[in-house]
């Protein structure tokens, strides 16, 4: 997954230092999100689930931009919480590191479709069920969804999976979530209205 993830982001920063793209900026993120997620266990036989497990994300970004196609790598602070389907419905919240790489094409009017590779890193597991619990930190998920742009305010909603997560042990899973929010440029060079 290293050489993977060391080969997406060679790619991408090569992309960016072509010189067709005359139009770089940069903003700030922040939304809400539900979706359920599974804890798997390999002493365990099933999953443990949450369903309608909600949160918030916040963060940064860049923008290239090259006439009607753009790319916006993120990192983004994710937090969630929710409750399992165990017997003493258990709670649950997690922190999380996200760095999304985002490809998007705008389409007539304010309408644009985007989406891309998503890699993550936990932070933090805080929960009820068994305090001796590790979940592997890291994986590799997708977000793709239409954003409204308007000068240098976004509107976007998208659907996100988390796709993978590597390692032995207990994995946290999450086979979508729906994210909403907005986003605001800040500054840049060339003309991004």
């Amino acid at each position: 997954m290293k050489n993977l993830t060391s080969k997406i982001i060679l790619a991408a920063i090569v992309l960016l230092a072509h010189p067709t793209f005359a139009q770089v900026g940069i903003g700030i993120k922040a939304g809400i999100g539900t979706g359920n997620i599974y804890i798997s266990q390999d002493e365990i036989e099933g999953e443990l689930r949450g369903d309608n497990v909600l949160g918030y994300e916040a963060g940064a970004y860049l923008l290239f931009q090259k006439n009607i196609v753009y790319f916006r790598p993120e990192a983004l602070y994710l937090f969630r919480q929710g409750e399992l389907n165990d017997i003493d419905k258990s709670k649950i919240s997690y922190h999380r590191i996200e760095v999304p790489l985002i490809f998007g094409i705008e389409l007539p009017g304010p309408l644009a479709i985007e989406g891309g590779p998503t890699f993550h890193h936990i932070l933090k597991v805080d929960q009820a069920y068994n305090n001796d619990l590790t979940i592997q930190k890291n994986g590799v998920g997708y977000r793709i969804g239409p954003a409204l742009r308007f000068g240098r305010l976004s509107i976007y909603a998208n659907y996100e999976g988390l796709a993978f997560s590597g390692g032995d042990g207990t994995k946290l899973k999450e086979p979508y979530r729906l994210n909403f929010g907005v986003q605001i440029g800040l500054g840049h060079n060339g003309n991004l209205d």
